[in-house]
């Protein structure tokens, strides 16, 4: 028994060594060994699931933030494709009113034209008339015998020249 006293006298001597010079890492050793392996990856896949979570709901609030985004360039699209219908309804108003008024003033200038040709193909006609009567009124009065023409005053010689002439 003297093997077995020396042994177990050994084995406290080497704790106590152990004891000092370690100082207790023995003890957290053998926590270490008495903890669940798994632990420390649990620990880490729930940091990694909390960041995970932060960096999804970032990013929900970004999608939400163009979304918003989206909505207003839309909307402005919409104002401004109305703006331009608009515009270009009221081209398309002037554009046939200025066509409509041209042509009114063509057919207006084609009208004068006529119009302008009457007049001077009656100014012509009033000439050729006042050229024909001027001697016929150089003379307001003319003695004939008795009697006394006066211009305007029809005589039986103005009658007998009208029938002749088929008039009136």
């Amino acid at each position: 028994m003297v093997v077995i006293d020396d042994v177990a006298e050994m084995t406290k001597e080497m704790w106590a060594y152990l004891d000092t010079v370690v100082k207790g890492k023995v003890m957290d050793i053998v926590d270490d060994l008495r903890k669940d392996p798994y632990e420390e990856e649990r620990q880490y896949k729930r940091e990694a699931r909390l960041e995970l979570g932060n960096m999804l709901d970032k990013a929900a609030d970004e999608i939400e933030q163009l979304r918003n985004a989206i909505k207003v360039q839309a909307n402005a699209v919409r104002v401004l494709h109305e703006a331009e219908t608009s515009e270009l309804n009221l081209l398309r108003k002037n554009a046939q009113e200025a066509y409509t008024a041209k042509a009114t003033l063509d057919s207006e200038r084609e009208a004068n034209k006529i119009l302008t040709d009457e007049i001077e193909r009656l100014r012509k006609a009033l000439r050729l008339a006042r050229d024909r009567i001027e001697p016929l009124a150089s003379f307001q009065q003319k003695d004939i015998g008795s009697s006394t023409i006066r211009v305007g005053e029809e005589t039986k010689f103005s009658r007998d020249a009208r029938s002749f002439n088929g008039e009136k």
